[in-house]
């Protein structure tokens, strides 16, 4: 559906699912629907947004780069581009409760509520096998057995790791062959978890 209309179009057609609030299943158009509330709200496009609001904050080393449908609409959901670095800097940021390079970039409040599970059906444990059991909170994964490590995972293996408790940041870019929960996730959860036990 990308190709054969714009994305806006496309997204305020598509139909709801299900009630919100009470149902848990990951839908990528919510992020699309973020975005669009971004351009409403500010009159800007979210890539002149978060130019101005962190990627210049937090000092990134490389411009990003986002995919667009085939009318220039940023694809907000997936294909946004960016060097290792720069994700890890991000991953830094909230980290530090959202003060970096000398300001507070995101508000500590914000950090806190975006990743910690607000209702019971989005906690660790409680959504379904497809999900291994993994919370959610506004596009932070909180894995089973989280003691407050969160993730961000992208298609074919990208990750953005956070452990505040090990003062942890872990990123890994990838080509895999998965672009859905698998077990390479659990997996990769595992590797950082024990990455950052070692260096504690």
């Amino acid at each position: 559906f990308l190709y054969i209309q714009p994305m806006e179009k496309a997204v305020l057609n598509y139909p709801s699912q299900c009630p919100s609030g009470n149902y848990f299943d990951y839908m990528g158009l919510n992020s699309q629907i973020l975005s669009l509330l971004v351009k409403r709200t500010t009159g800007q496009n979210i890539v002149t947004y978060l130019e101005k609001k962190l990627w210049q904050p937090m000092g990134a080393e490389s411009d990003a780069y986002w995919l667009t449908d085939n009318y220039g609409t940023e694809v907000t959901f997936c294909g946004m581009n960016c060097i290792l670095r720069d994700y890890a800097k991000f991953g830094l940021v909230y980290l530090h409760n959202g003060y970096f390079n000398g300001q507070q970039i995101i508000p500590k409040s914000w950090v806190k509520e975006s990743t910690i599970p607000d209702t019971s059906h989005l906690k660790p444990g409680a959504t379904d096998e497809s999900y291994f059991g993994w919370g959610y909170q506004y596009h932070w994964w909180i894995p089973e057995g989280s003691k407050g490590d969160y993730c961000a995972t992208g298609a074919w293996g990208q990750y953005l790791y956070i452990n505040p408790e090990k003062n942890f940041v872990g990123v890994k870019t990838g080509s895999g062959n998965k672009i859905y929960r698998s077990i390479d996730d659990v997996e990769t959860i595992a590797l950082f978890r024990a990455i950052a036990d070692e260096l504690d």
